[in-house]
């Protein structure tokens, strides 16, 4: 007699996931980037297409108003990019590439709307509350100077922080923490491109860069109070994303099973613990989501263990970025009919708890046992097997280990034992 034990699992969804396509203005095309979501989700900026000339207008997106134009220029299209917005939605930042970069902040309320133009610099971000402006000083392009800096947006006014000592001199800040106090993006010392940060206005300094390869990095997110840096560095492997923290320095997160050795993160969370980026999987270009609980992984597993089925999105060319609350994504993508869209997907931060259990069909047929279930991109599945329940039974390997990339697979192994029992192992 032979006993096989088979057992089926029903999940529920760790969290109602939502998937939101977002129109944009009339004139203009899905294709563009959002760059920026305030701390609850609710208020979005970035780059739209304009129809006629291919070029860009700044763009913002808010709960209640929809996707509308950012006035800033009267020349349609202006090649412009709005890069920040504050919380209430009553700043907005960024630059116009028509000529000369020349930075914007915008400001509405009480007030008529104000407009302030900073020529020959570029606004890479902007503070919570949408006081604070950072970039870059292009003043002296002419001789490939250039040099990181800040605004003040009510006044105006503004401070350059000179780049690292013996390299070429180009920084950048790209990101601003939202206590203001902690400035990062990138500079260049004696060895090369270098993630770099400033406090409190401070000179830069090195946070680091990966082992390994040609040095490479970029501070591109930060948290809160400055205490977590993310970003992308050159390692051994390739192009990496890493998370810096203090006093712990820079660690590589690795890369997605499958593909090509690439990462890079792109935006974290206000408490750091929630990191959205880049990556490559057996699909291709994937964006990945990466928690201290659960390391990196594909948005589309962390989506299927939310309830939402992102089968046919392709991700090439995204920019995701993540709200401070660590709830909301934004990315640009291409649906499964093939057309490009603004999307906002809300539940993140539950979901990414979690892992999705796969769905499995078992069979048996003579001495041998089946299973079949979709194995997720960014998962890796092991089928185990054991004589015995007792406490002191050790599950064997069954197999070899299996690389999720989306599609179904099917795991065959002897059942010829008088009992035996099987379990399917989520890596």
């Amino acid at each position: 007699m032979r006993t096989i034990l088979i057992l089926m699992l029903s999940v529920a969804p760790l969290a109602a996931m939502e998937l939101q396509i977002l129109t944009p203005p009339t004139n203009t095309t899905s294709f563009g980037r959002i760059l920026t979501v305030s701390t609850d989700g609710t208020q979005m900026a970035g780059e739209a297409i304009v129809l006629a000339g291919l070029g860009s207008e700044a763009v913002t997106w808010s709960a209640t108003g929809g996707m509308t134009f950012v006035a800033i220029s009267p020349t349609d299209p202006a090649f412009e990019t709005a890069t920040g917005v504050s919380t209430d939605g009553r700043v907005i930042a960024g630059w116009q590439r028509t000529g000369r970069n020349n930075g914007f902040v915008r400001r509405t309320g009480s007030s008529n709307p104000t407009l302030v133009n900073f020529k020959d610099y570029k606004v890479h971000a902007l503070s919570r509350d949408g006081t604070l402006a950072v970039g870059t000083d292009c003043t002296a392009e002419k001789s490939r100077n250039y040099n990181a800096a800040r605004w003040d947006t009510s006044s105006g006014s503004r401070s350059t922080v000179a780049d690292l000592a013996g390299g070429a001199t180009d920084a950048a800040f790209l990101a601003v923490s939202a206590d203001k106090t902690t400035c990062v993006g990138y500079g260049h010392d004696a060895n090369g491109r270098v993630a770099v940060r400033s406090v409190n206005g401070g000179a830069l300094t090195v946070v680091g860069d990966l082992a390994g390869g040609k040095v490479f990095a970029e501070a591109l997110g930060v948290s809160t109070n400055g205490g977590v840096i993310v970003g992308r560095s050159l390692s051994a492997t390739g192009m990496e994303a890493f998370r810096w923290t203090s006093p712990g320095g820079m660690t590589g997160l690795g890369d997605l099973p499958g593909g090509a050795f690439v990462s890079e993160a792109t935006s974290t969370s206000d408490e750091g613990d929630v990191v959205v980026g880049l990556a490559e999987s057996e699909l291709g270009p994937e964006v990945f989501v990466w928690t201290l609980a659960q390391g990196m992984r594909s948005l589309r597993t962390v989506a299927s263990a939310g309830g939402l089925d992102l089968s046919g999105w392709q991700f090439g060319g995204a920019w995701p970025v993540v709200s401070g609350n660590g709830d909301v994504l934004a990315v640009n993508a291409i649906d499964p009919g093939q057309a490009p869209r603004f999307v906002r997907i809300s539940g993140l931060r539950t979901a990414a708890a979690g892992t999705p259990a796969p769905a499995v069909a078992c069979a048996t047929a003579g001495g041998s046992f089946r299973v079949r279930f979709v194995a997720e991109p960014g998962l890796r599945y092991q089928l185990q097997s054991v004589d015995s329940l007792d406490a002191g039974a050790t599950w064997q390997n069954v197999g070899s280990v299996i690389t999720g990339d989306g599609s179904g697979v099917e795991v065959a192994a002897p059942a010829d034992r008088p009992s035996c029992f099987f379990r399917l192992v989520v890596q």
